[in-house]
């Protein structure tokens, strides 16, 4: 039924991060059911159809799916190197491939909408940034966030780049393209995102832009998910303070449409200036 929630996946273990296919067919994810944790996928038009994608000997947590479907990048956790970014051939039998595979950790490998640049985050400088580079790689690479950033995602028209600062602003950079390079304007602050308990949510993106970028679905648990020990004691004003700041957010730092849910969805200001 329209609006309300069904359950796709019925094996008792964790099945954690979903990701939609750009066609919304197809939702790849990360479950539990053997260790280290695989790659799986369903058909999101019915329900227990999940079948395996990837095993390897590495946990492995999808990222981004190409915008024709054909790849699936995924993080690829080594004991060695940390996080390192993998790309999955889903139209023929290739093999996975590595991406990026450093010393430094790096996750979050999002395709821009024509498939020519990878957005993702690294810590080779000791602190998590937004970073872009050709794919495939030519040499071009431009580190994006300023004071960090996560959860980088490219507008679908790949003229502006989005991702969370470290205080929860969520961040935009309008992109300019030139025939073998991109050219980034500094980055500008949208609003707070005001999500709550994150590090519970089994999400693979804590927000999700609309294709114009000027509405934002922001995943955001409620008090009943947090931690018990964080967690405000039921019937105090602490827990309806709580409940309070799950409130939407805007632009222009006023609230909208307070409520305590899952996901929000947030409209940004709608005036924007545009890189000359």
């Amino acid at each position: 039924m329209r609006g309300q929630p069904y359950k796709l996946t019925y094996h008792p273990a964790h099945d954690l991060f979903p990701l939609w296919s750009p066609d919304g067919a197809r939702i790849a994810f990360t479950s539990l059911r053997e260790l280290p944790p695989q790659l799986y996928e369903l058909n999101a038009k019915s329900a227990g159809n999940e079948s395996v994608l990837l095993k390897s000997m590495s946990p492995k947590v999808p990222s981004a799916w190409s915008l024709d479907g054909r790849l699936l990048l995924y993080t690829s956790i080594d004991p060695q190197n940390a996080g390192d970014i993998w790309a999955l051939p889903l139209v023929t039998k290739a093999e996975p491939f590595p991406i990026l595979r450093t010393a430094a950790d790096e996750r979050y490998g999002t395709l821009s909408p024509d498939g020519r640049w990878l957005a993702y985050i690294s810590n080779e400088t000791g602190t998590y940034q937004v970073y872009v580079e050709a794919f495939p790689a030519t040499g071009f690479k431009r580190q994006v966030s300023t004071v960090g950033g996560v959860e980088p995602s490219w507008r679908h028209d790949g003229e502006e780049l989005f991702y969370l600062a470290p205080n929860q602003m969520l961040m935009a950079v309008e992109v300019q393209r030139h025939q073998a390079t991109l050219g980034f304007a500094p980055p500008k602050a949208l609003f707070h995102a005001h999500m709550a308990w994150m590090e519970v949510q089994a999400v693979a993106r804590h927000y999700a832009p609309a294709r114009d970028g000027q509405r934002f679905l922001i995943s955001s648990a409620t008090a009943e998910a947090a931690p018990a020990r964080s967690r405000p004691r039921s019937g105090t004003r602490a827990e309806s303070r709580y409940r309070a700041a799950t409130c939407c957010g805007e632009r222009t730092g006023k609230a909208r449409g307070c409520r305590c849910s899952w996901f929000m969805a947030v409209p940004r200001e709608p005036a924007r200036s545009r890189m000359k």
